[in-house]
C-alpha cells in the first residue's frame, strides 16, 4: 500500500428476499487509523439480484474512499451491525454481525 493510494470499500449485506430486515440505519463505523476518508454513499441502497437461482436483497450499507496516511500494511477494524431481521412467518429475531 503506498500514500494516498485510494482504495475504494463498499459494505454489502445479501438478505434472503423472503426475510424482512430492521436497523440497518445503526451500523458502528469502523476505525480508519492512518486513512484519510471520504464517504461515497450518503444513504442505504438497496438493489434485488439472483444468485444461483435465488432471490434476495442486496443492501448496500457503505462505500467509502480511503487515502493511506502511511505506507505498507494497514488494519482496519470491522464495522458492527446490529438488525432485526423476520424469518417467516412472522418471528422477529435480533443479532449482531461483524462487516469485515
Amino acid at each position: 500500500m503506498y500514500v494516498n493510494q485510494p482504495i475504494a470499500i463498499t459494505y454489502k449485506l445479501y438478505i434472503d428476499a423472503r426475510f424482512g430486515i430492521a436497523g440497518l440505519e445503526n451500523i458502528q463505523e469502523p476505525r480508519y487509523a492512518n486513512f484519510w476518508s471520504q464517504q461515497l454513499l450518503d444513504k442505504i441502497q438497496v438493489t434485488e439480484v439472483v444468485r444461483n437461482g435465488r432471490p434476495f436483497r442486496c443492501v448496500t450499507l457503505k462505500q467509502v474512499l480511503l487515502y493511506p496516511q502511511q505506507a505498507g500494511e494497514q488494519v482496519i477494524s470491522p464495522s458492527l451491525l446490529p438488525l432485526f431481521y423476520n424469518c417467516p412467518p412472522t418471528k422477529w429475531i435480533s443479532s449482531e454481525i461483524a462487516l469485515i
